[in-house]
């Protein structure tokens, strides 16, 4: 989000209806989309969440039954966003229209998740994860509630590295032996995470514990130790230092000078520089 100061309207960074390419809108645009009464593109309903504007819950609420349902899932992301507990209710009329005869759906799961988020939070989701109760598709699905765009707070720092941890040190019971495309695609969705989302979107990173901020540093050293972890995670992890407080973020940058190549180490240096610190300086 920002602020164009020529109109003093805000500006919201969404993904396009269509081509799911990074755009801003306004607050114009968003007016002008409900005045318009046609069904809301991604864009808006995207826009609406960013505001964090109550008025907007009635227009999301009827979002919810879109056929599109990538509208469908913002629709839900955005009323989390905004007032989560004012809109319990029409999310879970919402997860209740989905069809999932056999337990499988990942929409109804992705639906779920946030009810959990909202309901019970993430110490329950991160339980949830590591039982033997909940259905498979729910599993998959309760790190990624948010998805791109949203503000992150630091609950879902917590969650991010809960999940992590439990996929390297392999404590997830019903997945003892994890096809290992799932545990690059879990590992990169939550360092995407960490290394974009919650550093455009919040100030998260800088506001966890100590003992958070620790136990992420040994995260990145147990990921890269232990998963021989690709270049992108790499690119992913220092983008993440840039959101931490310094101690901690040269902790890691530290730790990874010497590891990086292509475009991890073009991050390394601009993480440098964001730090104002030499390669050198780092011990």
């Amino acid at each position: 989000m920002s602020n164009n100061s020529q109109n003093n309207q805000k500006k919201y960074c969404v993904l396009d209806d269509f081509s799911h390419a990074c755009k801003y809108v306004d607050d114009e645009d968003i007016e002008n989309a409900v005045k318009s009464g046609e069904p809301l593109r991604t864009e808006i309903i995207m826009a609406m969440g960013q505001t964090y504007d109550e008025k907007y819950l009635p227009n999301l609420y009827k979002a919810l039954y879109d056929e599109n349902h990538v509208r469908r899932e913002d629709a839900r992301r955005s009323i989390m966003m905004i007032n989560g507990k004012k809109g319990l209710a029409e999310l879970k009329k919402s997860w209740l229209s989905i069809d999932d005869p056999d337990g499988t759906s990942v929409e109804k799961a992705g639906c779920e998740a946030i009810i959990l988020r909202i309901e019970k939070g993430v110490d329950y989701l991160l339980e949830l994860l590591l039982s033997d109760d909940a259905r498979d598709a729910l599993k998959f699905c309760v790190d990624s509630y948010n998805g791109w765009g949203y503000r992150f707070d630091t609950d879902d720092v917590k969650l991010r590295h809960g999940v992590i941890r439990a996929i390297i040190d392999k404590s997830i019971k019903w997945h003892k032996k994890p096809d290992p495309q799932d545990v690059k695609d879990w590992l990169t969705l939550c360092y995407d995470d960490l290394g974009y989302s919650a550093v455009k979107y919040s100030d998260a990173l800088s506001r966890i514990s100590d003992e958070l901020s620790d136990d992420i540093v040994q995260l990145v050293k147990d990921t890269v130790e232990r998963h021989r972890a690709t270049i992108d995670l790499k690119q992913s992890m220092i983008k993440m230092t840039t959101g931490m407080r310094r101690e901690y973020a040269l902790e890691i940058l530290a730790f990874l000078k010497g590891r990086v190549t292509g475009c991890a180490k073009s991050e390394f240096k601009r993480a440098l520089k964001f730090f104002n610190i030499t390669e050198d300086a780092l011990i």
